[in-house]
């Protein structure tokens, strides 16, 4: 039993010393631990200037300051290689040069070389011409359908076109030579941003310089970055020879991948024009040599039939600036700045294009501004028009001496200040018009009795003047019609009745159930000398009003308004329909008669009319029972 004893305890006595040696061996690592977490605090704690000391010696030139690719390696010992490799990761040498402030920055530059511009343009493209897929292949086909895909908006031709839309409605709805320069523009920016998402604009770099010589190279210098035209920016600076030219050796000398470019260019800008304007194209288009068709011809031969720019085109647009200058902001819709601002950058521009925008202009497009009923507005553009003035008569600024280019910055410039104040004041809700309704404009209460801001009639403290107070809202509903393109808004007997003009101490009357309807005549208009309708989905038309628009789109061939329609009384224009016996029915329309053989019926006639009685005592809206006496009156009896 003693021989047992014994061997527990030697049992005991190992156990016990393989336990020591395993707490020596952790406190061991504990101390060492904690003696190189010592040692990274004491390094943490030195100052930055003295742990990323500069190197002794001549510091040199700045690479960074002009612009150079900096390249070059740390020294072995440095702090950021060490950091880097405490943490089992070496930063490449442009990485370590780009920071020296934290470990998270140093991570963040991993490239060798800086990227130039070309780089940056080139991350926006969604698909690169390299990247296309092999011709014929389904990722070809489909990268061809996604790049060359009509725009949701076309460009649009001359109105005498008369281009119409699926429904048989005329598209183009410009009303001067100068809203149709800025739809197109418009129509444009899309455009040239789909040919940089699809890698197409390369064809469209073209020198200025063009050797009729043998050699391809010669022919062309594309050594001056300068000389290089883009021309979907300034496609009036080249002449269509010059452009024809370009596209012949282009097609015989390019790469594939470029004439692809090409070919696509061609097909998205045939697909973005209307009807009537393509045709037009490809009338001109189809004289072309083989060797001089393409992409960049098409393109050439489409802008310069959108934006022609013949002298009576020029002519108009001169005198649309002027007629700026004489009328000012008084006269467009709210005095939206963005809106004048954005038709005056595209006149411009176009007539720079043909080198025809003179200095005359700049000031007319100033004094034009200064036509504002804002008086901050106003009163920095009278301060910038007397500061040209000033400035040109002591010679500091020759206006007369002023190229197109010089002109057109300027005028830009203006445009950019002027969008800029008219947003700053919205933003401080200073944009107050007073008297006039809109969307973008801030109506000024104002009490008809005193004329003070702080209060309306019924709370004014002066004694009651109700000749005033008559006057101030007769102007005030005045400015509302003028506003509403001229609506009725009176109800019956003179007065302000419901959703028309204003009620006592200048509050707006409620708008009634029939607030929708607009009046009698909504949505028929007199254009010029023609009769037109509006319709809020597709624009003026002579088919249909809103109302009517789905009805029209399902059955455009046969579609025909009710004869109960106000097209009719106000436009004149009378209402036919087949009878049953095949012969043709006419409704009285302003002025016509009712022949006895016309086939209608004295007593249809007579129903109508007792319908009309009756409609305009039971209606509630001013407006309707206004239309009603105005159509029983044509009916007669």
């Amino acid at each position: 039993m003693s021989n047992n004893g014994d061997e527990i305890s030697d049992v005991g006595s190992a156990d016990r010393s393989a336990e020591r040696v395993r707490l020596e061996r952790a406190l061991l690592l504990e101390r060492q631990e904690r003696q190189e977490r010592q040692e990274r605090l004491a390094e943490l704690n030195v100052p930055i200037e003295q742990r990323f000391e500069a190197p002794e010696g001549p510091v040199g030139d700045n690479p960074f300051r002009a612009g150079q690719d900096v390249q070059f390696e740390l020294a072995e010992n440095h702090p950021l290689r060490a950091a880097a490799a405490a943490r089992n990761r070496v930063p490449s040498a442009a990485a370590a040069a780009g920071s020296v402030a934290s470990q998270a920055t140093v991570a963040a530059f991993g490239r060798t070389n800086r990227r130039t511009i070309e780089d940056l343009e080139l991350d926006e493209v969604i698909v690169r011409k390299t990247d296309r897929g092999v011709s014929g292949s389904k990722i070809f086909v489909a990268n061809r359908a996604a790049a060359t895909m009509g725009l949701s908006v076309k460009f649009l031709g001359s109105v005498h076109l008369q281009s119409k839309n699926a429904a048989g409605e005329h598209m183009q709805k410009a009303k001067n030579i100068q809203d149709q320069f800025v739809s197109n523009l418009e129509v444009m920016n899309k455009l040239v941003e789909r040919m940089k998402q699809y890698d197409l604009l390369l064809p469209l770099q073209i020198p200025k310089d063009y050797n009729d010589v043998i050699d391809v190279e010669e022919r062309w210098d594309s050594s001056d970055p300068d000389r290089i035209v883009d021309l979907s920016i300034h496609w009036g600076e080249l002449s269509a020879e010059h452009v024809f030219n370009w596209q012949r050796d282009f097609n015989g000398y390019c790469l594939d991948d470029d004439h692809v470019s090409s070919v696509f260019l061609k097909d998205l800008m045939a697909n973005s024009l209307d009807p009537e304007l393509k045709k037009q194209v490809d009338e001109k288009y189809k004289l072309l040599d083989g060797f001089k068709k393409g992409g960049v011809s098409y393109f050439k031969i489409a802008v310069d039939q959108i934006f022609k720019m013949s002298s009576m085109a020029e002519e108009s647009l001169k005198a649309f600036i002027k007629d700026f200058g004489s009328k000012g902001l008084a006269k467009i819709p709210h005095e939206n700045v963005r809106t004048i601002a954005t038709q005056m950058d595209g006149v411009a521009e176009r007539l720079a294009d043909s080198n025809v925008l003179r200095s005359e202009s700049l000031t007319q497009y100033i004094t034009g501004l200064t036509f504002c009923s804002v008086e901050p507005f106003k009163a920095v553009f009278l301060n910038r028009l007397t500061e040209l003035t000033y400035r040109d008569a002591t010679g500091d600024v020759t206006l007369s001496g002023m190229s197109s280019p010089e002109v057109l910055k300027k005028i830009l410039e203006i445009s950019t200040a002027a969008k800029a104040i008219y947003d700053h004041l919205h933003a401080g809700n200073k944009w107050n018009l007073p008297g006039k309704h809109g969307l973008n404009a801030n109506i000024v209460t104002k009490c008809d009795n005193c004329g003070a801001l702080d209060h309306v009639s019924p709370k004014c403290p002066k004694p009651r003047d109700e000749d005033r107070c008559k006057k101030a809202r007769d102007a005030r509903a005045k400015a509302k019609k003028d506003a509403d393109g001229g609506g009725r808004g009176a109800g019956r007997g003179g007065g302000a009745g419901r959703g028309g003009g204003a009620g006592r101490g200048g509050d707006r009357a409620p708008w009634g159930d029939d607030a929708a309807k607009k009046g009698a005549n909504s949505g028929v208009m007199k254009i010029g000398n023609d009769w037109k309708m509006h319709c809020a989905k597709c624009g003026t038309n002579d088919t249909h009003t809103t109302k009517y628009h789905d009805e029209q789109l399902r059955n455009a061939a046969s579609f025909k308004l009710p004869a109960h329609h106000p097209w009719y009384i106000t436009s004149g224009n009378v209402y036919q329909a087949a009878t049953v016996a095949g012969a043709i029915v006419n409704l009285p329309g302003a002025g016509a008669t009712v022949p006895g053989s016309s086939g209608i019926g004295g007593s249809m006639l007579g129903s109508l009319t007792g319908l009309v009685d009756r409609a305009i005592t039971s209606t509630e809206s001013s407006e309707m029972s206004t239309f009603l006496s105005e159509f029983r009156n044509v009916l007669g009896n």
